[in-house]
């Protein structure tokens, strides 16, 4: 089997890679840490802004895009905006997977996405947002919809 027609990285693998690195950290470090990191992973696409506040229209394809082909959080990214309410739909998201090895040791899940994306849209459209919610498939790891309020 060649190189090409598998993952570089098993999903398996990142799970417990995932489960395991936060079950290293005190649990008072698991929070800084997780906004840190989604921070650190969503910079990337921040950075190709080149400083450029984009409308929201304009953000759509490009952070659907950045989610789904660049970082290869998800198999499927879609954002939403309507009025000043965006959401951002993932199904397939990769980490999910170790957030239930997490929760199966009696931890709580730990999503970096969720903050990242604020900041990237704070960044992105030049103006505040907050996270309102997280809404996680009852029946499917790996599926939500995160909803932010953003000041435009």
């Amino acid at each position: 089997m060649s190189t090409e027609s598998r993952p570089l990285v098993s999903r398996d693998f990142l799970a417990k890679y995932h489960a395991d690195l936060i079950c290293a950290l005190a649990e008072d470090e698991v929070e800084k840490v997780r906004i840190r990191l989604g921070g650190n992973l969503l910079q990337p696409f921040v950075d190709s802004l080149d400083g450029q506040a984009l409308t929201p229209e304009q953000l759509k394809p490009r952070l659907e895009r950045y989610l789904r082909d660049e970082l290869q959080m998800a198999d499927y990214a879609k954002v939403e905006v309507q009025g000043n309410q965006l959401s951002v739909e993932i199904k397939g998201c990769h980490l999910c997977h170790g957030n239930d090895l997490l929760r199966a040791r009696g931890r709580q899940g730990c999503c970096p996405f969720a903050p990242g994306i604020n900041r990237a849209l704070s960044k992105a459209l030049g103006a505040g947002s907050h996270l309102e919610s997280v809404a996680k498939s009852p029946d499917k790891t790996g599926e939500c919809v995160m909803r932010y309020t953003v000041e435009i």
